[in-house]
């Protein structure tokens, strides 16, 4: 598991709570995903490269809660259509997801 954090923040501390759990093992989380906080303003970049490194997103809004990603870099038409899912998905949670060159 690793975060996109700094200091004490919602990512933060799901990510502790994650790792106890997969302690006891019960953990709701995939192995070696990456928790980032939902408003930070590199949040494009930051689930870009945990994408492709392979990992899942946890994504945790400021009062905890959080959704889980899973996905693979937009390679086709079919892709690209499901990262504009996730576009929508980030606009409900209150994120503004920003364009990114190619």
């Amino acid at each position: 598991m690793s975060t996109d954090y700094k200091g004490d923040s919602p990512a933060g501390r799901v990510m502790d709570e994650a790792i106890e759990l997969d302690i006891e093992g019960r953990s709701p989380y995939p192995k070696g995903a990456t928790f980032i906080d939902a408003d930070v303003s590199y949040l494009g970049k930051a689930i870009r490269r945990a994408v492709n490194d392979g990992s899942a997103v946890v994504l945790v809004a400021a009062d905890g809660s959080s959704i889980t990603l899973r996905a693979e870099p937009a390679h086709n038409l079919r892709q690209r259509r499901f990262s504009l899912r996730v576009r929508g998905v980030l606009r409900a949670l209150g994120a503004r997801p920003r364009a990114v060159p190619r």
